[in-house]
C-alpha cells in the first residue's frame, strides 16, 4: 500500500518507534505536506514495523544503544525532521543528530515527565492533562514546547479510558505540527512552527472531543467548540 501526495516542496521525515505503531500510521495517514521516509524501531518484531511494510516505507531495526548507526541512517536518508512516536527509549545525544527531533508526551509539561504519566495525573488532584508536542534535547521530557491539547480527566476515568483519549488528541495534534515544520532549526534556537488559524482544523474536528483546548506554544489556549 503507498500513499500519494501531490506537495512539490515536502520534508523528508524519519519516525522512531517501539510498538504498535498506532501514532506512526495516522502520521502517514494524515500528515500531506511532508513524507515519511524512514522509520526506525528497536524491538525484533514490533506493530510499526508491520504497519511500515503495509505502507510501503523503508523500516529498520537499530538496538537503543547504537545511536551512532541511527545518525548514520537518519543523515544518509536525508531526514529533515525525526518525530519520536511511541518511542519508549531515552536519546543520550539528541544534540548529535543533524536535525530537530520531536515527541509526544502524555501530559501538560512540564508537568508528569518521564513514565507513567497518565497514571500519576489520575492519582493527582487535577481536573485536566493532556498530551505535549516538545523538542527533544538532553533532559528528559524537557524541550521547547511547541504544541498541547487538554483533555478533561473523568471522575470514572481509568488509566486505560484516559489513555485513550490522550491518544486521540495526540493523533490530531502531531500530524499538524509535522504539516507545519518549514524551515530546518539550526541547534540551539528553539523556532517554534507556525501558528494555526483561528478555527479549528478538519484534523482537530475529527478527534477533538467537544470542550478539548488545544494550544500553540505562546500563543494560549484556544477552545474547540463545534456546536450541537
Amino acid at each position: 500500500m503507498t500513499k500519494t501526495t501531490t506537495s512539490t516542496k515536502r520534508k523528508r521525515i524519519g519516525v522512531m518507534c517501539s510498538g504498535k505503531g498506532t501514532n506512526f500510521e495516522n502520521i502517514v495517514m494524515t500528515c500531506n505536506k511532508h513524507e515519511v521516509v524512514l522509520m526506525i524501531h528497536d524491538k525484533k518484531e514490533c506493530g510499526a514495523q508491520k504497519k511500515a511494510a503495509k505502507w510501503g516505507i523503508p523500516h529498520i531495526r537499530v538496538k537503543h544503544d547504537r545511536e551512532d548507526e541511527m545518525i548514520h541512517l537518519f543523515r544518509a536518508w536525508n531526514v529533515d525532521l525525526i518525530v519520536l512516536a511511541g518511542y519508549m527509549r531515552i536519546l543520550k545525544r539528541p544534540s548529535d543528530f543533524h536535525c530537530p527531533i520531536i515527541n509526544v508526551h502524555p501530559s501538560l509539561l512540564p508537568k508528569y515527565k518521564g513514565l507513567h504519566a497518565v497514571e500519576q495525573a489520575l492519582d493527582s488532584s487535577d481536573t485536566v492533562t493532556g498530551c505535549t508536542v516538545h523538542y527533544v534535547n538532553e533532559e528528559l521530557d524537557g524541550g521547547q514546547i511547541i504544541k498541547q491539547a487538554e483533555v478533561p480527566i473523568l471522575a470514572d476515568d481509568t488509566v486505560e479510558t484516559l489513555t485513550r483519549r490522550i491518544q486521540l488528541m495526540e493523533y490530531a495534534i502531531v500530524p499538524q505540527v509535522i504539516d507545519d515544520y518549514e524551515t530546518p532549526i539550526s541547534k540551539g534556537e528553539g523556532k517554534t512552527l507556525s501558528a494555526v488559524g483561528a478555527r479549528p482544523t478538519d484534523r482537530e474536528q475529527e478527534y477533538t472531543p467537544r470542550g478539548h483546548r488545544v494550544s500553540e506554544h505562546g500563543g494560549g489556549w484556544r477552545r474547540l467548540d463545534y456546536g450541537s
